[in-house]
């Protein structure tokens, strides 16, 4: 994963990053929007904003690589 913290590979490394979404937008009241999904052959992007108790994200998008049904590139912004 490719992000503003610099690049992450593997479960090690990204487990923190998904344990801290996960936690942020699992306190009540959280809403993410998706806004534009888009995808050809092996790449796909989405655009979204969302809102927790914390944080306010008004521009959020993820891109993605993905081979044999699994991720084996993202990066988030």
């Amino acid at each position: 994963m490719f992000s503003a913290l610099g690049p992450l590979k593997g479960v090690t490394a990204l487990r923190p990053v998904f344990q801290a979404m996960i936690a942020e937008f699992s306190k009540p009241g959280a809403t993410f929007h998706l806004k534009q999904q888009l995808g050809e052959g092996e790449h796909a992007y989405i655009f979204w904003t969302a809102e927790t108790a914390d944080n306010i994200c008004e521009l959020g998008t993820d891109t993605f690589v993905v081979r044999n049904g699994k991720i084996v590139t993202q990066s988030f912004t």
